[in-house]
């Protein structure tokens, strides 16, 4: 899109519209595979859906740098597999904090769904929002395009 901006809307069109031909075939899927009985085929198909953006990066299709142990910042924390960038952490500390808590919040929302009444629910659900919205417009960047 940044090559050729004119082309915006038309790969906005086309992603919908791969995405709700995916929303009619899981709703068609799913239900009588659950149904019959074989949840292990639901668990291999999301199990492909969640390694599926691994692809870009192993295939090398990101045009960013590729880091490397000797690069300032980095720490190996598992040869060059895992690489960790103490630099940009500490100067994102508070971005990378809200991304984390912002991660967290599903499974407290769950807990809170499955032992705690409606209201609370709700008001821990709205406490969040409000917490993570404040967040986001203070600490992360604002870019005008």
């Amino acid at each position: 899109m940044n090559l050729h901006p004119a082309s915006g809307s038309n790969i906005i069109t086309f992603n919908y519209s791969w995405l709700r031909l995916g929303k009619v075939l899981v709703k068609s899927l799913v239900g009588p595979l659950a149904d019959g009985g074989h949840i292990h085929i639901l668990l291999w198909i999301c199990l492909v859906f969640v390694l599926m953006p691994l692809l870009p990066t192993l295939a090398g299709w990101l045009p960013e740098k590729k880091r490397t142990k000797g690069d300032p910042g980095m720490i190996s924390m598992c040869g060059q597999w895992l690489l960790f960038d103490r630099g940009s952490f500490q100067e994102k500390k508070s971005m990378y904090i809200v991304i984390a808590l912002c991660g967290l919040s599903t499974p407290v929302m769950a807990l809170v769904a499955n032992f705690a009444s409606l209201t609370a629910v709700l008001g821990v659900a709205t406490v969040l929002l409000v917490s993570f919205c404040t967040a986001t417009l203070l600490l992360f960047p604002r870019s005008v395009s």
